[in-house]
């Protein structure tokens, strides 16, 4: 961001992060239960019974001494999730603050596509899911929900300032 104008775009690519962070720490935590999946400890190993111990020994060693460094990764990556998660909810919060119309659903539709990285049915759902109409027209609430979503993006843009886009704000 270039200047203190901040437009949809620059409003979404900042949401976007979250979603990215929260992608980045599932995907270090699947990794993390990959390497615990090799120190699994073999009967033979428990009970003394002949093998060749030092290939087990070594094979969890090894596990073991690279599951340590994913342990430290992951819970860093849960602070960073929580941290990016606290202020995209400050800058969707905005639009409580500022009442703009139909901040309910606003709220909701980026909440869920940004924080909780929900799909676009889902939320479509989530929000107009009650509705006696609802189930004879899923596309015609699809698009309601993707208008709500970019509405939410535009009306944002004008009341956020670029410095609290930027990663150092705090």
């Amino acid at each position: 961001m270039h200047s203190d104008k901040v437009t949809p775009d620059d409003i979404k690519e900042f949401l976007s992060r979250c979603r990215e962070d929260v992608d980045a720490l599932n995907l270090l935590q699947e990794r993390m239960e990959a390497v615990e999946s090799k120190t699994g400890l073999h009967a033979s190993t428990l009970t003394g019974m002949p093998g060749n111990p030092n290939v087990s020994t070594d094979r969890i060693g090894a596990a073991v001494a690279q599951l340590i460094p994913l342990q430290q990764a992951v819970q860093e990556a849960e602070i960073q999730v929580q941290e990016r998660q606290a202020r995209t909810l400050a800058i969707i919060d905005l639009l409580r603050q500022n009442r703009v119309k139909n901040w309910p659903q606003k709220t909701t539709a980026l909440v869920m596509r940004y924080v909780d990285c929900c799909d676009w049915q889902t939320i479509t759902f989530s929000l107009f899911g009650t509705l006696e109409k609802y189930p004879d027209n899923p596309d015609t609430y699809l698009r309601r929900a993707q208008g709500l979503h970019r509405a939410a993006l535009c009306e944002l843009a004008e009341f956020v300032t670029a410095d609290k886009l930027d990663d150092d704000y705090v």
